[in-house]
């Protein structure tokens, strides 16, 4: 530690005494030589500034000795470019310069350890000057927050509140970056509001019924807007493109660990690598607005470490059957998978020791266990061993508790029917697009025809609980693409209207189809003869890119009568409402009606509250879930797989063992 005291020399600072310098022992007075300090406070011991040479992979242990000797503290970082000041230490407050140094080590561009090589003159004069005056400014006002008139009439603002200023060593150039705080803080994350356990969707108003959003447009991209920075934002960049001259955006969270193939723009339409968002809208800022959300509702996925410490007990099933869900009813792995070499899951049994998660029954209105790795997709370090694979599946972001769950039950709708279809070969009835009242799906089929050279076909999945669910797909047309863009391309969506998840499908699928296609031929010629060589989300795709995969869809009834849009939605009306938790609440009825039930784990962060927007994750026992890798199928104990054909009257028998389909599903 090295303190700066008074002097008088002519050139010298001013009325430094108290301030006290600790890590660099270089950069401290260089910058406190150029500054024109304020008088001492009287009664003030002093005020620490932390000294650093750029950014490592831990914080440094000079913030360890600011924290331990002062109440009031300062970080400054030199790191290539740039000086960073702040965000200010202060008790009890959360968004400290521990929280600044976490993330902005996400947000690097570089990997950690290689920021470039160390820095020996000082930052040139002008630059030390501004850095100089804005340090001055924010010591002064940590004085008097320390003074006993720190309350007074007077006091300095504290810009570094908060926040971290960022000087340009190039031109000098200041910007301010808030901090969130992080839940991984030490320091901090204590200090954070805790998750509600007991999640109960309450009112949630919108515009109009048939609304599905409480918040829209403006409010949107403003709360999106709060969440990217380029130093030290959730997220870093928010990327735009025109696919087919349709407005796309990728949201990218960590670029040190960013993916090749999405750093030259390759499509990555459900964002199952955790890191991104992906978007897409009729305008640019919707598109960014939707990445952002998309990449916050993939943050749920990973547990702080608050939510962590509320876990419920490690135990084998048996020991906690009064309280849990039995895992078999989530869907299991083929029994065959768990014997494949290198298989990373482990066989269930009600004698597996199991980190369990509270979960919230809507159906019965009570707290319940589930498998944690249900709970929690993203968790990095599983106490024990996993026995499935598990998505984003039922994830959902929302401006209310409601309106997050409405929108997580919605998308485990849509894949338990694409699902279903696929699994029994349902012989769907296709939808005449042409009928649409919405005159944006025509067009949009019109211009899948005459700009990608695409048939988009659309087929009616609603199942037995009468939820609009629709399959889509986009076929090659003979002796045009096929040979240059993937043979087939499917999607899905489910809304409270069968022509809104027409529009939802079919806007999604559109997006992808003038995007350069992954070509492999011999890996997918292997996939077409072993459908265990497909074993992750992009060979599902390259797999339908083959014109030999596409005879698989020929029970979907492509030719014949069509059903005009309107007489679905007729046939099945949905309840109107303008309450969002209404229409959770009618949800929850149909599914207890066929004997399932609707659990929600509050996956709400830190972050999501500072915007007020609530994360959430739906589970449906019963219901078929999305996974990728033909060994990772989850169809074991669910006995509804084989006797939905014969709920829904397309047959009068369940179907066997040999009947369900055997091949990898197209959804990608």
């Amino acid at each position: 530690m090295t303190e700066v005291a008074d002097r008088a020399e002519e050139n010298g600072p001013r009325g430094t005494r108290g301030v006290r310098l600790c890590g660099d022992e270089e950069l401290g007075p260089w910058l406190l030589g150029r500054c024109a300090m304020p008088p001492p406070t009287a009664g003030v011991t002093g005020v620490w500034l932390a000294c650093v040479r750029e950014y490592g992979d831990a914080p440094p242990a000079c913030y360890a000795e600011a924290e331990a000797e002062a109440s009031r503290w300062l970080p400054l970082v030199w790191e290539p470019g740039a000086l960073l000041v702040g965000p200010a230490g202060l008790p009890g407050e959360p968004g400290c310069p521990r929280c600044a140094w976490l993330r902005r080590r996400r947000n690097l561009p570089l990997p950690p350890g290689s920021c470039g090589p160390p820095y020996h003159a000082p930052p040139p004069g002008p630059v030390l000057d501004a850095a100089g005056a804005l340090v001055a400014g924010e010591l002064a006002a940590l004085a008097a927050l320390l003074a006993p008139t720190a309350r007074g009439e007077g006091a300095p603002p504290l810009r570094t509140r908060g926040a971290l200023f960022r000087v340009g060593t190039g031109r000098g150039v200041i910007t301010r970056h808030p901090v969130l705080p992080d839940p991984v803080c030490e320091r901090c994350g204590p200090l954070l509001p805790a998750a509600d356990l007991d999640p109960l969707p309450g009112r949630a108003r919108v515009s109009a019924p048939g609304a599905l959003r409480t918040l829209t447009g403006a409010d949107v991209a403003e709360r999106a807007g709060r969440f990217v920075d380029p130093y030290v934002g959730l997220v870093h960049e928010v990327r735009e493109r025109a696919d087919g001259g349709r407005p796309v955006a990728v949201a990218v969270r960590e670029p040190a660990r960013e993916r090749p193939e999405l750093a030259h723009g390759h499509r990555h339409r459900h964002g199952h690598v955790y890191g991104y968002g992906y978007g897409h809208g009729a305008d640019f800022r919707t598109a960014a607005s939707t990445a952002v959300l998309e990449a916050l509702e993939r943050l749920g996925g990973e547990p702080t470490p608050a939510a962590l410490a509320r876990r419920g007990p490690t135990a084998p099933y048996r020991d906690v059957a009064e309280h849990a869900v039995p895992p078999p009813s989530f869907g299991l792995h083929p029994d065959a998978s768990y014997n494949r070499p290198g298989f990373p899951y482990v066989r269930w049994s009600e004698a597996c020791e199991t980190e369990w998660a509270w979960a919230r029954s809507l159906t019965r209105d009570r707290p319940v266990l589930v498998p944690a790795g249900l709970a929690h997709h993203a968790d990095p370090r599983p106490a024990r061993p996993l026995f499935v694979q598990e998505l984003s599946n039922g994830c959902a972001l929302g401006g209310s508790l409601a309106e997050a769950v409405l929108h997580g039950l919605l998308e485990v709708a849509e894949r338990d029917a694409f699902l279903a279809t696929w699994y029994a070969r349902l012989p769907l009835t296709r939808i005449d697009l042409d009928s649409a009242p919405d005159r944006r799906i025509p067009v949009l089929a019109a211009w899948a025809r005459e700009r990608a050279g695409r048939e988009l076909m659309a087929f009616d999945a609603t199942l037995e609980q009468g939820v609009p669910a629709v399959w889509v797909m986009a076929v090659a047309r003979q002796g045009g693409a096929a040979g240059r863009r993937p043979a087939v391309l499917c999607g899905a969506a489910a809304r409270l209207r069968a022509e809104d998840a027409l529009r939802a499908a079919l806007d999604e699928l559109v997006c992808t189809l003038l995007a350069p296609p992954r070509q492999d031929g011999e890996r997918a010629a292997a996939m077409l003869r072993d459908p265990f060589a497909v074993r992750s989300m992009p060979d599902h795709e390259l797999l339908y890119a083959q014109s030999g995969a596409y005879g698989r869809l020929s029970f979907l009834r492509a030719d014949g009568e069509r059903t005009p849009v309107a007489v679905l939605d007729r046939a099945r009306p949905w309840p109107s409402s303008d309450d969002l938790a209404e229409h959770v609440r009618e949800l929850v009825r149909r599914y207890a009606e066929d004997g399932m039930e609707v659990l929600v784990v509050d996956q709400t962060r830190p972050e999501h509250r500072s915007a007020g927007l609530r994360c959430v994750k739906v589970l449906v026992p019963g219901t078929l879930p999305m996974t990728y890798g033909h060994a990772f199928r989850r169809i074991e104990g669910l006995s509804r797989v084989r006797t939905l054909p014969r709920t829904l009257g397309f047959r009068a028998d369940a179907l066997t063992e040999e009947e369900i389909n055997p091949h990898p599903h197209p959804f990608a």
